[in-house]
């Protein structure tokens, strides 16, 4: 098999010995991806890869789902011959990720997915690595700035906190990613939670002093989103939001004339309440009194009566 071009070895019971018999191959192949995820996989085969002559024409590794500790990836961020930028994920201990390392960083955020649509996901997995595993902070003061450059396509991602986070921030915890975000997914709130937790969740994040960043709260389908969350969206939203994407959710008037008065709120350029429970009163109210200078975009969808797109077209040529 000297032409084979790409291997795929996933989900087999490979193990340290298998994979070292391939890294130690008599001949040089000719592979140029390789996937070896969820193979049973520790440093030793780890080791034996990043050394190995075998696979001089490799451009794609994947080792995600194995027990590669910080020695094994240490000695594959050192080999010249691992393109290890293209592999898409680290399993890691709770006690190597909670050392503040330079090399680590380096390792475990050059694993993350890479290619032009990667930017989001890497994100979501480095986040998610350090709420779940409790990563001391400092580590991800040194780890950030090279998720931005190892992650193609980084920056243009919107940068959302995660579930864990959330999570971490229900139970009283710091959560140390949320001063990175921008953007309020509403969509990763608790599944199981009440809509009055939900509520209250929502309260505390936007009251958080590292939520400052948030330009962004966006989730379409949130039927908790009624009324009364918005509300607190009105009283806590940070001056910094500037676009607010929550269509066919449960809002109706009662937000909308606090929204008209928010002052918080006058920064927004992109406003999204398409089908929502929005009656003329409603959008009367917000066309007439609503002062956001900046606008831009408004998206207002209605399945109301004429009356209701006249409010919206009004509300569109408000100065």
């Amino acid at each position: 098999m000297s032409s084979l071009r790409s291997l795929d070895l996933s989900l087999n019971p490979l193990g340290d010995e298998g994979a070292t018999r391939l890294a130690r191959a008599d001949a040089p192949t000719a592979l140029r991806a390789l996937d070896l995820s969820c193979v049973l996989l520790g440093d030793d085969a780890a080791v034996a890869i990043a050394n190995s002559g075998a696979l001089p024409s490799l451009q794609r590794l994947s080792l995600r789902g194995n027990h590669i500790s910080a020695h094994g990836y240490d000695a594959l961020e050192r080999s010249p011959r691992v393109p290890f930028a293209t592999t898409p994920y680290v399993t890691a201990s709770r006690e190597d990720l909670s050392r503040p390392d330079p090399a680590w960083s380096r390792a475990i955020l050059r694993a993350a997915p890479s290619g032009p649509m990667s930017g989001g996901y890497a994100w979501r997995y480095v986040c998610e690595e350090i709420e779940l595993l409790e990563v001391d902070p400092r580590w991800l003061e040194d780890a950030w700035p090279c998720l931005e450059r190892t992650s193609p396509g980084a920056s243009r991602w919107p940068r959302a906190i995660t579930r864990a986070a959330l999570e971490r921030v229900a139970e009283g915890l710091h959560a140390p990613t949320i001063a990175r975000c921008d953007t309020l997914d509403l969509r990763e709130f608790p599944a199981d939670d009440t809509p009055a937790m939900k509520r209250a969740l929502l309260g505390r994040v936007l009251s958080l002093p590292h939520s400052r960043n948030i330009t962004t709260i966006t989730g379409s389908y949130v039927r908790w989103l009624d009324d009364d969350a918005a509300l607190v969206i009105a009283d806590h939203a940070p001056p910094s939001l500037s676009s607010l994407h929550i269509p066919s959710c449960s809002v109706g008037d009662r937000f909308a004339v606090a929204l008209a008065g928010a002052e918080n709120l006058r920064g927004l350029t992109h406003l999204d309440l398409a089908y929502n429970q929005l009656t003329s009163s409603g959008l009367a109210h917000l066309s007439e009194h609503a002062r956001m200078p900046g606008l831009r975009t408004v998206r207002l969808s209605t399945y109301g009566p004429a009356s209701q797109a006249a409010e919206v077209a009004a509300l569109a040529l408000t100065p």
